[in-house]
């Protein structure tokens, strides 16, 4: 089976970005190339920042497209590029796995499933199956950097939306007592369950759907980590207050710098007193103390 290739250059939108890669997997897309551009001193992106897109020849790239471009005008943006362009199968995996190195993050380093790579730091095995949770995210990149072995060993976690599982993969790492890793999408779930298989810890992570009274059972968790959006995280953060035992620690992001305020305000409400806050490009990520 051959392959198309959908290029999308000067997004410079990094929640475009998000919501189109999330729509190219219900297209049946196989992977995803996310070109971040150069940044310069002043934070300034260069307008090459894009992502290329690889779809089965029989996908219905014409109807992807249509739903990317509204995408990208809800987004405000209006400078784009679209390219298409037909690729042997026996090649796109190696054009897409160029898009991913050995990333340092914090004390782990980030690497992809096919790359040898020495580290003197904690290594994490990853197949990336999403844009986001690969560890090249902003946000992921953030909370990997806050997390410390004092907020995890010995103590019993929760991963909230787990994505890829790197998040709980590197609990397991810094020797947690317990890590429980939910999610709402099936993909997640497999791909969290397969790269704790990678990373030699499947059997020490409890990775499982998002139950309907996942947030209701109190004093559950001592740590607890959550890379959502602001507006789930704003809807959650009773339930999340409700498991966490007081004194516990909670890892926040997926968070926009300009929506923070509304993350500040909702720590505040549930009785959290902010520890750290670190930004990152666009993005932002907060951990706080269950008082």
């Amino acid at each position: 089976m051959d392959w198309k290739s959908v290029e999308i250059l000067n997004i410079n939108n990094d929640i475009a970005k998000e919501v189109i890669s999330s729509l190219a997997f219900d297209y049946g897309c196989g992977g995803v190339e996310d070109n971040e551009g150069s940044f310069f001193y002043d934070g300034s992106r260069e307008s090459n920042s894009g992502l290329k897109l690889y779809f089965p020849e029989d996908s219905d790239i014409e109807s992807f497209i249509e739903k990317a471009k509204t995408v990208l005008k809800d987004n405000g943006v209006d400078e784009y590029k679209i390219l298409t362009d037909d690729i042997e199968n026996r090649n796109w995996r190696e054009e897409w796995k160029k898009s991913y190195k050995p990333l340092d993050a914090g004390d782990f380093t980030i690497i992809p499933s096919w790359i040898d790579h020495k580290t003197n730091k904690i290594p994490i095995k990853i197949e990336p199956k999403m844009a986001f949770g690969t560890g090249t995210h902003e946000t992921t990149q953030m909370l990997l950097e806050m997390m410390k072995r004092d907020d995890v060993e010995g103590k019993d976690i929760l991963d909230a939306g787990t994505g890829s599982g790197i998040l709980a993969i590197a609990a397991v790492k810094l020797n947690a007592k317990s890590v429980v890793a939910n999610d709402i999408e099936e993909e997640s779930i497999d791909n969290a369950v397969e790269n704790g298989e990678l990373n030699g810890v499947k059997d020490s992570l409890k990775v499982d759907f998002v139950k309907d009274d996942e947030y209701t059972n109190p004093n559950l968790y001592d740590t607890l980590f959550a890379n959502i959006n602001r507006s789930v995280l704003v809807d959650l953060m009773a339930g999340f207050k409700n498991v966490l035992r007081v004194g516990g620690t909670i890892f926040l992001s997926g968070i926009l710098i300009d929506e923070n305020q509304f993350i500040k305000d909702s720590l505040k409400l549930n009785n959290f007193e902010i520890l750290d806050y670190k930004e990152k490009n666009e993005w932002c990520s907060f951990k706080a103390k269950r008082l």
